[in-house]
């Protein structure tokens, strides 16, 4: 067993940074018993991440639940004593004013060995084996969201408080107010008792917990509305919480969660506490409790006093704790468990809303036409994007259809899903893929269409040119092409691409938007899927193929803009230039037996540069300078 509690000065040294002690341990047990998931709470200082990458290493899902902010703050609070809600090291790869503050245990010494580890862990990568945060609250994950971590990486997952229907649900015996905490600034313990000695003696606080501090408490705040009892077992504070009129949580820092105020309105009791933090989460002002600022506490105090309406205030209490009853969080705990490792071991979980045969393996030839058009959109942890993509696509055109084929994702999209318009010519599938080429595959070999396009989640039809299609619907050529423009996704256009005259084009780039692309089904007969040899140019590579193929007509139709991509995909981002200009490279060898040695320098430079090209002039420069005659 590892405890902070047996912290040496050598065991801290050996293992602060990687631990090969429980790196090896954690392999062992992980391979040995075979685990699916392992799920770490703490381990800093002693175990450190080695243990999230010895988990991943023997085969494992891992989660992390977040209980502090300490993989921004090293004090884990975003705090400081002498200043309030802090968080100028959070945007830092070495901050210096955690340890300037003595910010990890008040200690100079131990803060800068705190933020070297901290820093390591960052720059190294150790937490890329943690495949699932969980964090506690809506706050906290708000918070870690403008941090700029991941959304489909943070699984909200709270704590949770045993409830029983036994526990009392009437006006409590005493009128007595109770606080809950250790003795420290942070907890807002001085506010509290200076705010108290200000009340009169009618107003009757108890105060549980410790510190170092505590017998300076308790002669400094010697009256006799002012009860501390010091360190208490949890009976005795559960038995002297049920009694009491208020819980008092007057927190300074943001916390990650509030198990005191659950434990309280599962009594019954109502919680006054200040609008700061996670707060908000569970106290609805005038409803379950009182919100209040620093200002105005004493007030909030004084009208909690004799409320006309406690009843209320304590069955709303009662009604919030349940939504944080134990068999409830834990069942939906045991879900997420199964859910991530379904996808470990890729058992496919599959939701279809119009009993989709998903015998895909076994079909070869694409099947008879039933309407016009399948639009088959992809996604993976993109709820935002799938909404835009569906104000663009629904209502359903006449001879469409809509195909949505989801990864798994974890952010909601499976709700979004089930809400849509029931009808034979919406469909989804819901299962883990290979990336985006085998999502597309699978969206092929489900579709009816005579035509498929791939609008996938975030890109928009332009609806007028949606309709012009609907009216039409000329069967003009194996592969229509459209315009097509782009933009950020805050709306701003990026540029306008037009969609060459000359196919000779396709030689030296990938001109070829399928945003704006209808291809028939039967070119898949004669081209194949998808190749999942290339992850993020498989497109470019078909439409090579499609090129190369005599018997496949090609038709452009630069005059009606169809579609609008967003920019920001795995395709456009500068880290993955590297691997892009590989692609190509390979694509255009193979094909055409030499490549775009200007392309491929120019992708190189914006990895090894960092360069995001996202202003429209350099992007249009660098367009023209690629798509010159040679």
């Amino acid at each position: 067993m590892v405890s902070n509690d047996n912290i040496s000065n050598r065991s801290l040294i050996v293992n602060i940074l990687f631990s090969l002690e429980h790196y090896s341990a954690v392999y062992k047990l992980v391979r040995d018993n075979e685990i699916d998931l392992v799920h770490v709470h703490n381990f800093f200082p002693l175990l450190s991440p080695s243990v999230f990458k010895a988990a991943k290493d023997a085969g494992a899902k891992v989660v992390h639940t977040l209980h502090s902010y300490r993989i921004s703050c090293i004090s884990g609070m975003f705090y400081r004593p002498d200043h309030g809600i802090c968080q100028i090291c959070s945007q830092k790869k070495f901050p210096l004013a955690g340890v300037f503050y003595k910010c990890y245990r008040s200690s100079l010494l131990q803060s800068f060995f705190a933020q070297v580890a901290f820093s390591f862990y960052r720059c190294f990568g150790l937490y890329n084996s943690i495949d699932y945060f969980f964090v506690l609250t809506k706050f906290q994950k708000k918070i870690l969201l403008d941090l700029g971590m991941f959304n489909s990486k943070l699984i909200l997952k709270p704590n949770f408080t045993p409830y029983s229907a036994k526990l009392k649900t009437t006006v409590p015996k005493s009128n007595d107010y109770i606080f809950i905490g250790r003795l420290e600034h942070a907890k807002g313990i001085f506010l509290l008792l200076d705010t108290w000695l200000s009340l009169d003696e009618s107003f009757v606080i108890n105060v549980i917990g410790s510190g170092p501090e505590e017998k300076w408490f308790r002669t400094h705040y010697e009256k006799n509305n002012i009860i501390f009892w010091g360190s208490c077992s949890y009976q005795f504070t559960q038995d002297k919480l049920s009694n009491c009129k208020y819980l008092i949580q007057p927190s300074l820092w943001y916390e990650t969660f509030g198990l005191t105020i659950i434990e309280a309105m599962r009594f019954g009791i109502p919680v006054i506490g200040l609008d700061i933090g996670t707060r908000r989460d569970f106290i609805q002002n005038k409803i379950n409790g009182f919100l209040s600022d620093e200002n105005s506490f004493k007030k909030s105090i004084t009208l909690s006093s004799d409320y006309f309406d406690y009843e209320r205030l304590s069955q709303n209490a009662l009604k919030t704790a349940r939504e944080f009853e134990e068999t409830q969080v834990i069942d939906k705990q045991i879900e997420i468990y199964r859910s991530i490792i379904q996808l470990q071991q890729f058992d496919s979980e599959v939701l279809l809303n119009n009993n989709i045969s998903t015998d895909l393996t076994n079909r070869s030839n694409i099947g008879q036409d039933t309407c016009f058009l399948s639009i088959i959109t992809v996604c993976y942890n993109n709820l935002h994007g799938l909404e835009r993509t569906a104000a663009s696509i629904l209502p359903l055109p006449k001879g469409f259809e809509w195909l949505i084929i989801d990864g798994c994702s974890t952010d909601g999209t499976r709700d979004f899903l089930v809400s849509l318009p029931v009808s034979n010519a919406i469909r989804f599938l819901v299962e883990p893929d290979k990336g985006i080429y085998d999502a597309m595959n699978k969206g092929i070999l489900l579709s009816k269409g005579l035509y498929v396009n791939f609008m996938n989640s975030g890109d928009l039809f332009i609806r007028s040119s949606l309709e012009s299609i609907v009216a039409e619907q000329n069967a003009i050529a194996d592969i229509i092409l459209y315009n097509c423009s782009s933009s950020d996704v805050y709306g701003k256009p990026v540029y306008t691409r037009q969609d060459p005259d000359n196919i000779n084009e396709i030689k030296k780039w990938a001109c070829l938007q399928h945003q704006s692309s209808l291809i028939k089904r039967s070119v898949f007969n004669k081209t194949g899927l998808y190749s999942l040899d290339f992850k993020y140019l498989a497109d470019y590579e078909h439409s090579v193929k499609a090129y190369l193929n005599s018997s496949i007509t090609i038709s452009f139709q630069p005059q009606l803009k169809l579609a609008n991509f967003i920019y920001g995909g795995v395709s456009t981002e500068y880290s993955n230039s590297k691997n892009i200009a590989f692609e190509y490279k390979k694509i255009q060898i193979l094909y055409f037996g030499k490549y775009n040695k200007l392309l491929f320098i120019t992708n190189m430079l914006k990895y090894q540069l960092g360069f995001k090209f996202k202003s429209s002039y350099v992007i249009n420069l660098l367009r023209k300078i690629f798509l010159q005659k040679r």
